[in-house]
């Protein structure tokens, strides 16, 4: 979730679905582990126009959103945007994610990688830290750590891992000469999503991002 970018342009895209209704509670629910990302988000999310009911920012750990979410919060879709690769148990990550899709739901995820062009792969790997560092104010360790994370994350071996949590994976576009891919998978609907997941219950929210 982050400051709440993606589930505002969620929010908005479920409204013009409505035909501009009020959405209902806990129509978009966003969770993010930093208190200071969400207190941003929600500022973001009241200045959009959205009541704080619906569109729901909460703090917890994708690695097990049990702790969060009750188990009869099933959801339409799900999304991550530049997350994934921070996660230290990718896979525990996306079981726990899929436990609250429900069947036939749409898991998307949109995520940087090493670029296959050679010139844009140096850029990565030399530039993105200095240039960082000097547009931060010296905190070159920080974009040091995302030129690692970006090559420590490998399209092949992510797309693994969703099929590993239970989930169909039904495309995969990478852009930016590899820089970015966008996954998207589907909780398969005779599916009762990874072996933990609680059984289904009447549904409590649309999109979960």
């Amino acid at each position: 979730t982050g400051t709440a970018d993606v589930a505002i342009e969620v929010a908005r895209n479920l409204k013009k679905k409505m035909g501009g209704g009020a959405l209902a509670s806990d129509a978009v629910v966003g969770v993010d582990p930093s208190h200071n990302m969400l207190a941003h988000g929600r500022v973001k999310v009241a200045a959009a126009g959205f009541h704080a009911s619906a569109v729901r920012l909460v703090q917890g750990d994708a690695q097990d959103l049990s702790q969060t979410l009750k188990a009869q919060h099933k959801f339409d879709a799900a999304t991550m945007a530049f997350a994934i690769r921070n996660v230290p148990d990718r896979l525990k990550a996306l079981k726990s994610i899929a436990s609250h899709l429900k069947p036939g739901a749409r898991f998307a995820v949109l995520e940087l990688g090493e670029p296959t062009f050679p010139p844009a792969r140096w850029f990565v790997r030399y530039c993105v830290p200095f240039i960082g560092a000097m547009l931060s104010g010296g905190a070159r360790a920080e974009y040091q750590h995302l030129e690692k994370s970006v090559l420590n994350f490998h399209s092949n071996e992510f797309a693994a891992l969703i099929k590993e949590a239970g989930l169909t994976l039904t495309s995969v576009r990478m852009m930016n000469f590899g820089a970015v891919g966008l996954y998207v998978a589907q909780l398969p609907v005779e599916s009762a999503a990874a072996p933990a997941a609680a059984a289904a219950s009447p549904p409590a929210a649309d999109e979960a991002v």
